[in-house]
């Protein structure tokens, strides 16, 4: 069999550790560099993202498609959202919030929503079984609390896209990985943890900045 015609199955935790992997090699997915252009850096990237993964027989065209498939599938993900089907009921993929935390606005996956790209309202992510064991067990008013947070998460992040003249950056990113985060937890942690990040919001003018 020729080499290209070879195929490499990654485990679960194989697959999230590319990720990782992916998301610190901005060269192979942020087309705002510069460095994005250049072929030869791209390949750099990928040969250490292999030697990274430490997989036996694999090699950088392994992970060139396994990328490929990765996005592909992600882009699926994001036409579904956007469906005719409730997004309350919708579950991706557990790799799905990691790709969706700094890929999204560099992805140009065609929806049927036209201009906006949807956001993750009422996104419920697929976690293991004890968190979802514990959900069962939260208050139906706790629910509708959390789902609040989450809402005035995702209305500050809309309010700091209309400051801009980009349609997205990093405030918008960071707004958008928090709220699905904060899915990916079990209900009664994520409520615990609403008090403190607002505590934080509002004492942000004690925090001493530094700049370079």
């Amino acid at each position: 069999m020729s080499k290209s015609g070879t195929k490499m199955r990654l485990s679960e935790a194989k697959t999230l550790e590319l990720i990782d992997l992916y998301r610190r090699e901005e060269c192979l997915w942020n087309s705002r560099l510069p460095v994005y252009r250049y072929k030869t850096k791209r390949n750099e990237a990928i040969e250490r993202i292999v030697k990274e993964l430490n997989v036996r027989k694999l090699e950088a065209h392994h992970v060139t498609t396994k990328i490929k498939n990765l996005r592909n599938s992600y882009c699926a993900e994001l036409k579904k959202m956007s469906g005719g089907r409730r997004r309350d009921s919708f579950k991706p993929k557990v790799w799905f919030a990691k790709m969706d935390s700094f890929l999204r606005a560099h992805v140009p996956c065609p929806t049927p929503d036209a201009t906006v790209m949807p956001s993750l309202p009422n996104v419920k992510i697929e976690i293991v079984s004890d968190s979802e064991e514990s959900e069962s067990n939260v208050t139906e008013n706790n629910k509708e609390d959390l789902q609040s947070l989450i809402r005035t998460i995702e209305k500050l992040s809309e309010q700091l896209k209309t400051r801009t003249t980009r349609k997205q950056d990093v405030f918008d990113d960071f707004g958008t990985y928090v709220a699905s985060v904060l899915r990916s937890l079990p209900s009664e942690r994520a409520m615990a943890l609403q008090p403190k990040i607002i505590s934080l919001i509002n004492s942000s003018d004690d925090i001493k900045y530094e700049y370079n």
